[in-house]
């Protein structure tokens, strides 16, 4: 197992601890979206899109519940970048689409 997602989760439940004034206090639903994110990142050579789609939901969620961090959405930089480095033009594509649609909304 690669030592990355290991990194990766202590960065990000670090920051899901730490809450900034006024902001929305971690919770189980919080420890429980950093331990799925962080747990589909060993397969993401496997299935890179899935990953990324699931890691994705994560920062997601905590972005509409309230709770800001920095670091929350190191997972789904890790599924997106995998996506980039070992896709083909067409999943770059896809994956470049799906994340600037994201930023639209």
């Amino acid at each position: 197992m690669c030592r990355s997602p290991r990194v990766v989760a202590v960065v990000t439940g670090m920051d899901a601890w730490w809450n900034a004034p006024g902001t929305w206090e971690a919770d189980a639903l919080t420890y429980l979206l950093a331990v799925v994110s962080v747990a589909a990142l060993p397969v993401r050579r496997r299935w890179p899109l899935v990953v990324a789609a699931a890691c994705g939901a994560a920062p997601t969620s905590w972005c509409l519940l309230g709770h800001r961090g920095e670091l929350l959405n190191l997972p789904s930089l890790v599924a997106l970048y995998t996506v980039a480095a070992q896709g083909g033009r067409r999943r770059r594509v896809a994956g470049a689409a799906a994340c600037s649609s994201a930023w639209w909304r």
